[in-house]
C-alpha cells in the first residue's frame, strides 16, 4: 500500500505542471505585518491521509495574551488559504475563517482538521500569562479534500485571534496537485513564478534570446524555453540550467514560420507558470546586403538609382521597394527586377529615400540607409550678380593748375604806399570745371601766368628747364595715376607765375627802399585718399630771387609775402565725415634779417617753410583747393632787369 501511495505522489507531481495558475485573491485590508517565523512541518510531503504536525519554535509559539486572564480571550486556530490570500483579511469565529468580502469564486479559507476529524478552530490552550500554544495534535487532509480542496498552491499555520481579529500568525507554503476525483497529493513549497523579460529574435532556422531569472522556495532547478508556432503545432524546448547563463538558441524550426516563445521554471514542487505574453519571433536566413542609392534632383521630380547588392546562390531577386517621406503619391513604389531607376514626382521640398530588395522566400533583403532626394521649384529667378570691386591704395597727392586761381578778397595793408589797397580779385576764367568734385580736364589755362610744362633739368645758371607737358597726364588732375590706378604723389607740373612790372613805393614805412609787385599762385590741390587720416599741412618756401643777367645779383625770399585762402574743400561732402581745412597765417614781406616773409633765418642760407593750409588728424580726407595772393618787395639796390625765384610747395 505505500508503494502505491508513492506512485500516487509521483504522478501528482508530474501532473502539476500542467496546472493552470491559481487566481489572485483580490484584498481590501493591507498586510500589516509579515508571519511569524519559527513554524515547521513534520513532513515534506503525502496526500490527503498523510499525517502531519505543524510544529512551532521555543520561545517564539505564543500568542499577544492568553484565554482567560485580564486581557485575555485569545483563541488559536490552525487554517488552510488560498496563496494569494492574506490571512489579516480573513475573520476566524468559533466555527473557523470566513473568506473576506469580494473574494473571488473557489477562494479557499478553511480549517486544518486533526486525525479524527476535529476542526481546529478557536482553541484556547493557551498557558495562563504567556500565551503559550499548547495542545496541537497531528492532522491531515482527508477532511479539507471532502469540503473541497483544489489543486493550486496554499498557504497553511497558526493564528492568534480575539474576537475573530488576527493578532500574530505563522504559515508555511504548500502545493496541492489533484490526483482523483477525491484524493491528492501535497508537498511542502510552491513551484517558481514565471520568468520575465524575455526576448527573442530570429535567425536562420532557429531563435536567439534571453530572460531574467527567478528566486523561489525550494531553489529553481532549471528553466525551460519553448518555441510553439503561432498557426498551430508542436513546440519545440531546450533548457537552460538555473545557475545561468540565461540566454538561449532553440534550433531545429522553419524559416519563414512565427513562433511564441515563453519561458518556465522548476524547483523540487514543480514547473511555474510560464512567461506570458509570448514573445514572437520568425527564423530566416541573414539579410542579403544593402543596394547603393543615389538621388538626382530635378523640377518637379526626383531620380532615384541604386545599385543591387549581390543575390547570393539559391536566391531569387523578385523586385526592388523604394520608399519616400515624406510620402508621395504612389509610396512605397515596387520596381521589377532588372530596373534599377525611378523617376519620382514629387512637390518641390526634401525628401529621404531607402532601396529594399525583395526575394523569393526564404531570402530577405536590407533596406538601404536614407539617401536624401530634392524636388525643385520651377525657377523664376531672381538672378544673382556678385559685383567686386577693389577700392585702389590711397596716397596724399599734391598738383596745381598753371593760370587758374580763386577769387580774393581785397587787400587793405597799406605797406605798398602808392597801391594802398588792392581790390577783390575775381576767379580765372575756367574752361572746363570749377568745381574739383566734378571733374578736372585740363584744356588750356587762362589768365596771368605761363603756359604748364614739365622740368626736364636745369640750365647752366642753375634755372630750371621746362618740356611740353604730358596732357593726357596732366587730364587727370588733381589725383594722377599711374598705369596702375595707383596714385602717384610726384606730379611733375611746372608753372610760371608773372608778377609783371614792380612799381617803386612812394609812401609809408619803406618809401623810396623798396619797388613792389603783386600777383596770385597757380591754384593748388590735396587730395587725401590715405587708409589712415593722418592729417596734413601744405607748406611754401620762397627761394632767392636771381638776376637772369647777373647770377650774382640777388635779394633774399622772405621779402615774398601771401594771403592764403581755402577756395573749396569736400567739407560735408561726406556722409557722416567732415573734413576740416584750415588757410595757413598771411606772412607779409620782410626784410632779409625779419622773421616773416616765405623765407627765415637768411643769414645760413636755410630755406623753411610756411603753411598755406593744415587739416588736423581725422580731418583731412577729401580734396581741398587753395589759392594765395602774392606780394613782393624789391630792393632799390638790386640792379635793374629781370629776376627769377622757385617757389616750392610740399604737402607732408
Amino acid at each position: 500500500m505505500r508503494n502505491t501511495r508513492l506512485s500516487r505522489v509521483t504522478a501528482a507531481l508530474t501532473a502539476l505542471a500542467a496546472v493552470a495558475a491559481v487566481a489572485v485573491v483580490g484584498s481590501n485590508v493591507a498586510q500589516a505585518a509579515p508571519p511569524a517565523p519559527g513554524q515547521s512541518l513534520s513532513v515534506t510531503s503525502g496526500t490527503e491521509t498523510t499525517s502531519f504536525t505543524l510544529n512551532l519554535a521555543t520561545g517564539n509559539n505564543f500568542c499577544p495574551g492568553d484565554a482567560t486572564t485580564a486581557g485575555g480571550g485569545w483563541r488559536w486556530h490552525q487554517y488552510i488559504v488560498n496563496a494569494d490570500l492574506d490571512v489579516e483579511t480573513v475573520t476566524f469565529g468559533t466555527l473557523g475563517p470566513a473568506l473576506p468580502a469580494g473574494a473571488p469564486a473557489g477562494s479557499v479559507a478553511q480549517n486544518l482538521y486533526s486525525t479524527t476529524g476535529s476542526a481546529q478552530a478557536a482553541r484556547s490552550t493557551l498557558a495562563a500569562g504567556t500565551g503559550q500554544i499548547t495542545g496541537a495534535t497531528t492532522l491531515n487532509f482527508v477532511q479539507n479534500v471532502g469540503i473541497g480542496l483544489p489543486a493550486g498552491r496554499y498557504k497553511i499555520g497558526f493564528v492568534c485571534t480575539q474576537a475573530g481579529v488576527v493578532g500574530r500568525y505563522w504559515e508555511s507554503r504548500i502545493t496541492v496537485v489533484s490526483t482523483g476525483a477525491s484524493t491528492i497529493s501535497w508537498q511542502q513549497g510552491w513551484p517558481p513564478a514565471a520568468p520575465t523579460g524575455v526576448t527573442a529574435t530570429g535567425a536562420d532556422q532557429s531563435i536567439n534570446g534571453s530572460f531574467s531569472p527567478v528566486t523561489a522556495d525550494p531553489a529553481v532547478t532549471g528553466y525551460t524555453v519553448s518555441a510553439t508556432p503561432t498557426l498551430g503545432g508542436a513546440a519545440t524546448t531546450v533548457n537552460v540550467p538555473a545557475a545561468g547563463p540565461y540566454t538561449f538558441t532553440i534550433p531545429g524550426l522553419v524559416n519563414g514560420t512565427e513562433y511564441g516563445v515563453t519561458v518556465t521554471a522548476s524547483n523540487s514542487v514543480g514547473t511555474g507558470p510560464a512567461s506570458s505574453p509570448a514573445v514572437l519571433a520568425t527564423p530566416a536566413l541573414p539579410p542579403v546586403g544593402a543596394p547603393v542609392v543615389s538621388t538626382v534632383a530635378g523640377t518637379g521630380q526626383f531620380t532615384v538609382n541604386w545599385t543591387p547588392a549581390a543575390v547570393p546562390g539559391g536566391a531569387t531577386l523578385v523586385s526592388h521597394t523604394v520608399t519616400v517621406s515624406p510620402t508621395v503619391a504612389g509610396s512605397p513604389f515596387t520596381v521589377p527586377a532588372g530596373t534599377n531607376t525611378l523617376v519620382v514626382t514629387a512637390a518641390p521640398g526634401a525628401y529621404s529615400v531607402t532601396v529594399q530588395a525583395v526575394y523569393a522566400a526564404p531570402f530577405v533583403g536590407t533596406a538601404s540607409a536614407p539617401v536624401s532626394a530634392t524636388s525643385t521649384a520651377a525657377f523664376v529667378g531672381p538672378v544673382i550678380q556678385e559685383v567686386i570691386v577693389e577700392r585702389p591704395a590711397g596716397a596724399l597727392v599734391l598738383t596745381q593748375r598753371c593760370g587758374v586761381f580763386g577769387s580774393a578778397p581785397a587787400f587793405t595793408d597799406n605797406t605798398f604806399g602808392p597801391l594802398p589797397a588792392l581790390p577783390a580779385s575775381p576767379a580765372s576764367a575756367d574752361p572746363t570745371n570749377a568745381n574739383p568734385l566734378l571733374g578736372w580736364l585740363f584744356t588750356n589755362p587762362v589768365g596771368p601766368g605761363t603756359a604748364p610744362s614739365v622740368v626736364t633739368g636745369t640750365d647752366a645758371n642753375g634755372f630750371p628747364t621746362l618740356g611740353a607737358l604730358d596732357t593726357p597726364n596732366f587730364g587727370e588732375y588733381p589725383y594722377p595715376v599711374d598705369a596702375n590706378q595707383v596714385p602717384n604723389p610726384v606730379y611733375p607740373t611746372h608753372c610760371g607765375i608773372d608778377l609783371g612790372n614792380a612799381q617803386l613805393l612812394t609812401g609809408g614805412e619803406f618809401a623810396g627802399v623798396y619797388f613792389a609787385a603783386t600777383g596770385r599762385i597757380n591754384q593748388l590741390s590735396v587730395v587725401d585718399t590715405r587708409d589712415l587720416d593722418e592729417g596734413w599741412t601744405l607748406n611754401g618756401r620762397m627761394g632767392t630771387f636771381r638776376s637772369e643777367d647777373d647770377l650774382s645779383d640777388t635779394f633774399h625770399g622772405n621779402l615774398m609775402g601771401w594771403d592764403p585762402e581755402v577756395t573749396w574743400d569736400s567739407a560735408g561732402s561726406f556722409d557722416g565725415y567732415n573734413m576740416v581745412v584750415a588757410a595757413g597765417p598771411s606772412k607779409n614781406p620782410r626784410a632779409e634779417v625779419a622773421a616773416d616773409g616765405l623765407r627765415d633765418v637768411p643769414l645760413d642760407n636755410e630755406l623753411l617753410s610756411r603753411s598755406l593750409a593744415k587739416a588736423n588728424p581725422n580731418e583731412g580726407l577729401g580734396i581741398a583747393v587753395m589759392d594765395a595772393r602774392l606780394r613782393l618787395l624789391i630792393p632799390v639796390t638790386a640792379d635793374a632787369g629781370t629776376y627769377r625765384g622757385t617757389l616750392t610747395f610740399t604737402v607732408v
